[in-house]
């Protein structure tokens, strides 16, 4: 392994990336995000958390990308990693195809193949500038009308006034000033329908804008607006698990567990898939088309429902139809594509938007009687007719007449069935 940078010799300062390129002697496949600890006369982030640069890229290769931002604060008169272990998976993997785990050992810092051996680079990131953005809100999923609180800190007390904006990644949000507490500002966003972000972040490092307003450094030094870049630990998601959803859940498919014939009283399980997870309050209800031809009392007037029986939190959800006496289909589907009801309860997503119960079209793709062959079949087979093969004529006791009995519909025999004979004498 050795260590060098592909930037010039000379000083960097908080508007400045330093990209440094971890060597392998073969190429490495990365999951997760390594990290490469960084020795530096002061840091900015305060004694005791230690400066960093975060995984950027190379996976694949045999050269991995790492980036450093100084921070306001951060010296450092020949900037080098901290140690021979210096470079962690964090939490991560870094390997071969083989499966090996790579040897994360560096040079030691200021000797051959290391970074402070390799480049003459200097840190003085002077003024004030922003340390970390995060939410103080719970993480989780959040919907329209959602409101979500935003906290850019930085490294000294600054001064605000107007309306500085935070533009977000949800596809046009902002997130308006709403008050500050030196060193914190404060900013509020309000979810709009349409709006979505796996997860929120704002939208590069140059997303605060003072927007005619003003921020300034309270001690009348320099300050830079610059944020973390996007993703790392110091940004928003890096620091905030929230995701921002306006979609509602949709219905994909819907198919039976099993197929085949079911008789009165049989259970057919079917199973309507989302295209998120959905949360269920209450017992909605699928209509099913398998109208009685000749429905008995009990269940004259009433359709065929198939009850929710389990699956909330998941993104298929379980319905059970008990076949009733008189229920028939030759190819069971439902009654229509607003077939699925709410019956009163409620299907919708973790950030509170409610599901499209739409269905496919009966019939269509995704369908119930596309996905799955389940036949409906109550009725009784009836005999259509009685015949025999054997031909007309005069028959003795060394004779076989042999008598077909031919049904509406195929049937299973069991036992020995019997025919009653009608003779004008029997011995």
């Amino acid at each position: 392994v050795s260590v060098a940078s592909p930037n010039e010799d000379g000083t960097y300062n908080t508007n400045e990336h330093v990209n440094i390129t971890v060597a392998f002697d073969e190429p490495v496949l990365v999951d997760g995000r390594p990290r490469l600890a960084l020795r530096l006369d002061a840091y900015g982030g305060g004694a005791s958390t230690g400066a960093h640069a975060d995984y950027s890229s190379g996976s694949g290769t045999a050269d991995l990308l790492f980036v450093y931002s100084p921070r306001p604060g951060d010296r450092a008169g020949g900037l080098d990693y901290a140690g021979t272990r210096a470079l962690s998976p964090n939490g991560g993997s870094v390997g071969d195809a083989a499966g090996n785990a790579a040897n994360l050992t560096l040079p030691a810092p200021g000797g051959p193949g290391s970074l402070g051996g390799a480049r003459s680079i200097a840190i003085n990131a002077s003024g004030t500038g922003v340390l970390r953005v995060y939410s103080p809100d719970p993480d989780g999923a959040y919907g329209p009308g959602s409101r979500i609180n935003v906290t850019v800190s930085f490294s000294a007390d600054v001064s605000v006034g107007g309306s500085p904006l935070l533009s977000l990644n949800t596809g046009g949000g902002s997130a308006a000033y709403a008050s500050s507490r030196s060193p914190d500002v404060a900013f509020r966003y309000a979810v709009q329908p349409g709006e979505n972000a796996a997860p929120l972040d704002y939208a590069d490092t140059a997303s605060l804008s003072e927007n005619g307003g003003s921020i300034t450094a309270t001690n009348g030094g320099p300050i830079t607006l610059q944020l973390p870049p996007p993703g790392s630990p110091n940004s928003l998601a890096g620091s905030s698990n929230i995701t921002v959803d306006t979609m509602p859940p949709r219905v994909e498919s819907v198919a039976a567990q099993g197929g085949g014939a079911y008789g009165a009283n049989d259970t057919v399980r079917i199973l309507v898939s989302f295209t998120e997870p959905v949360f269920v309050d209450g017992e909605p209800a699928l209509e099913l088309d398998a109208g009685a031809a000749a429905p008995p009392p009990a269940a004259a007037g009433r359709p065929a429902l198939a009850a929710y029986s389990a699956g909330g939190g998941t993104d298929t959800l379980a319905f059970l139809y008990t076949v009733r006496p008189g229920d028939n289909a030759d190819r069971l589907d439902y009654a229509g594509t607003g077939a699925l009801s709410l019956n009163g309860g409620s299907v919708g997503d973790a950030a509170g938007n409610a599901a499209d119960l739409a269905l496919p079209a009966p019939g269509g793709t995704g369908s119930l009687s596309n996905s799955s062959n389940v036949r409906i079949d109550t009725a009784p087979p009836r005999v259509a007719s009685v015949g025999s093969p054997s031909g007309d004529g005069a028959y003795n006791t060394r004779d076989h007449v042999n008598i077909t009995v031919t049904f509406d519909e195929p049937v299973l025999v069991e036992g020995r069935p019997r025919m009653e004979l009608r003779l004008d004498e029997y011995g």
